[in-house]
């Protein structure tokens, strides 16, 4: 059943992605928002939602080079939830960790490079 967890959002990004080196720099983890707008079912009116995603490896150091602030993209992964503490007060996330992210080709037009890796 673990591929019944797949998500798949698209929108614009909320925010320039943030990367950051994990483990002295043996891995890379990227976050960034994605929002969206949409029209209630039942009258016109619209409603905004917004996502938080986060991404690791060759994928994170691509959406870093690849994409920012306002740009339109489609994001597949799984979601997350964590609870954790701050000054004894519980607290929780959802997010969307990404397996795959690029550009809405719906509103843009990308250059493909490859990276070297398959």
């Amino acid at each position: 059943m673990n591929g019944l967890n797949n998500v798949a959002i698209t929108g614009n990004l909320t925010r320039d992605p943030v990367l950051k080196d994990i483990n002295d720099g043996e891995n890379q983890v990227v976050s960034f928002g994605v929002g969206r707008s949409r029209k209630k079912a039942d009258s016109d009116e619209r409603v905004s939602e917004f996502y938080e995603v986060e991404a690791w490896g060759t994928l994170a150091a691509n959406i870093a080079r690849s994409l920012s602030k306002g740009d339109p993209v489609c994001v597949i992964g799984k979601l997350r939830y964590d609870q954790y503490e701050v000054d004894d007060i519980k607290r929780n996330r959802t997010y969307l960790v990404a397996s795959h992210a690029g550009p809405d080709l719906r509103y843009r037009e990308a250059e493909v490079k490859s990276n070297g890796s398959e």
